[in-house]
């Protein structure tokens, strides 16, 4: 099945949500070396700062249009830069991503549903 046309906030947020899934594909790549690091007892302080770096921006993002999206960004770096085991911490990381990337793509669901261009029948528009 086609994906309906947007209109222009439709394509707006569509956008914003590609970037972010595109750039939740980076802080998930962080995530997952951070685990082999810790598979072989090397230091996890450096990727805790690399994603919170590389969250920061993904949160600002998608601050504007989606507050609770970006709220789980920032309870990510929240997980990453806190101590503990570290177990706990990269699976805690893993399930946090993931709750990421699965509402990225819902809410992108949602604003195919909300923002598509009802086309009316026997009417042509120029």
């Amino acid at each position: 099945m086609a994906r309906p046309q947007l209109n222009g906030t439709g394509v707006q947020k569509i956008k914003t949500l590609d970037e972010a899934l595109i750039q939740a594909q980076t802080l998930h790549s962080i995530i997952e070396r951070m685990a082999l690091a810790s598979k072989a007892q090397l230091p996890l302080q450096p990727f805790g700062q690399q994603l919170k770096r590389a969250a920061v921006p993904v949160a600002s993002m998608l601050k504007g249009q989606f507050g609770s999206i970006s709220d789980q960004v920032n309870a990510l770096t929240l997980i990453a830069t806190r101590g503990g085991n570290e177990r706990v911490r990269i699976s805690n990381l893993r399930e946090g991503i993931a709750a990421v990337k699965q509402s990225i793509e819902i809410a992108a669901r949602k604003v195919y549903e909300q923002d598509a261009i009802v086309e009316k029948p026997g009417r042509v528009e120029t």
